[in-house]
């Protein structure tokens, strides 16, 4: 009997081991607006670690009883695949399976010299001072700004950054106010606002995504 549970605890600790574990602690949830003339909003679940923003999940309504997973993680994994509404609530560890993960790479670096990100004065909403910085492009193109109001009373959650340039721009420079996303936003050349993300929620979770060891393209 001793030699048969050794057995099973080894196979346990081998089948944990082989797989890359990526955690989460908040569950944030947002309303996207494609641009200015959009009614009806989409509804964006992201997932983040407050302590290590080079990975994060954003999940999106398919239909009634399933949700897409974009997982992104900076370092090499990429994955997109369906998870079922009931599993997300009820689950604490999402197993992503080999054939849904592909190599992700980062912005060249000769792309990331092209933008800067700026740090405004703070935002007022509702009486409450919010912090506020824009990625825009060193060239005089009238190329489109990204803002980024935070909530910095958040400060131990570093900046959520999805975007490879925005992300590989910080690495850099790592001077953003950390803090969690109240409202991000896009001003085209003719100052429309555009691809507006909208918090509503957020909640302190407890789950874990999991990627085979043989297809980790982190390593």
């Amino acid at each position: 009997m001793k030699s048969l549970t050794l057995t099973v605890l080894l196979f346990v600790s081998v089948t944990v081991f082989s797989q890359k574990t990526y955690e989460f602690d908040y569950l944030l949830e947002y309303d996207f607006y494609w641009d200015y003339r959009t009614l009806e909003p989409t509804k964006y679940i992201y997932l983040t670690n407050s302590q290590n923003n080079e990975y994060s999940a954003v999940l999106t309504e398919k239909d009634s009883a399933t949700l897409k997973l974009d997982f992104l993680d900076h370092k090499g994994n990429h994955s997109i695949n369906d998870i079922g509404k009931e599993e997300i609530i009820k689950s604490n560890n999402f197993n992503v399976k080999c054939g849904d993960v592909r190599p992700h790479s980062n912005t060249k670096k000769s792309i990331i010299k092209r933008f800067d990100f700026i740090i405004l004065n703070d935002t007022l909403i509702s009486g409450k001072a919010f912090g506020h910085y824009i990625l825009k492009s060193r060239r005089n193109d009238n190329s489109a700004i990204e803002h980024y109001i935070v909530n910095t009373s958040f400060d131990s959650h570093l900046p959520i950054l999805r975007y490879a340039t925005a992300f590989g721009k910080w690495e850099l420079i790592k001077n953003l106010p950390n803090g969690i996303i109240s409202e991000k936003y896009l001003i085209s050349a003719k100052g429309k606002k555009r691809h507006k993300l909208v918090l509503k929620k957020y909640t302190e979770i407890n789950k874990v995504i999991l990627i085979p060891e043989d297809c980790d393209y982190s390593k």
